[in-house]
C-alpha cells in the first residue's frame, strides 16, 4: 500500500486524538473519512476504538462493517471496545518481554553483548559444532595437520 496518511487525517486520526472510540453508523458518508486510493467506495459502518495502555495509547482497531443498514449497536461497540483493550495490553506485554530480553542480554553502555548472552551464545555454538558433520570423523571441527 502506498497510500500514507497521517495519525490526524480521518476518522481514526480522529479517535486518536481524543482518545474515545468513534461508532459511525456511515463512514462512507462522513465528511473526516479517508479512503485508500484502489479500494471499493462502498456503504459501510465502522467502529474505531484506541489501543490504550497505562494511559498512552499505542494504536487503533477498526472494526468495519459493510452494507446501509448495518450500524453497530452500543453493545457491539462495547464488545470491540473490550477486545481492543485486551489486544493491547496482550501487544504491549509482548513488547515488554522483548525489550527485557534485549536488556538481559545486552550491555546499555556499548549495545554489545553482555557476560550472559555472550555464554550462552558459546554454549549453543558448542553444542552446534559437537554434532557430527559430514566429512569430518569427529564431532568437533578439525584442523587439518600438515607435515613438512
Amino acid at each position: 500500500m502506498a497510500e500514507k496518511f497521517s495519525v490526524e487525517e480521518g476518522i481514526t486520526g480522529h479517535t486518536l486524538q481524543t482518545g474515545a472510540t468513534s461508532n459511525v453508523a456511515r463512514s462512507d458518508l462522513d465528511p473526516s473519512s479517508k479512503t485508500v486510493s484502489g479500494t471499493l467506495e462502498e456503504p459501510e459502518s465502522l467502529v474505531c476504538v484506541p489501543m490504550t495502555v497505562e494511559g498512552q495509547t499505542i494504536a487503533a482497531l477498526n472494526v468495519y462493517r459493510t452494507g446501509e443498514d448495518v450500524a453497530f449497536l452500543a453493545h457491539e461497540a462495547a464488545v470491540i471496545e473490550r477486545f481492543a483493550t485486551m489486544a493491547a495490553l496482550a501487544f504491549n506485554s509482548a513488547r515488554q518481554r522483548e525489550l527485557l530480553q534485549i536488556q538481559a542480554t545486552t550491555d546499555a553502555l556499548t549495545g554489545l553483548l553482555n557476560r550472559r548472552a555472550y555464554l550462552e551464545r558459546l554454549e549453543t555454538e558448542l553444542a552446534r559444532t559437537s554434532r557430527p558433520r559430514p566429512g569430518s570423523p569427529h564431532g568437533r571441527p578439525t584442523l587439518p595437520m600438515l607435515r613438512r
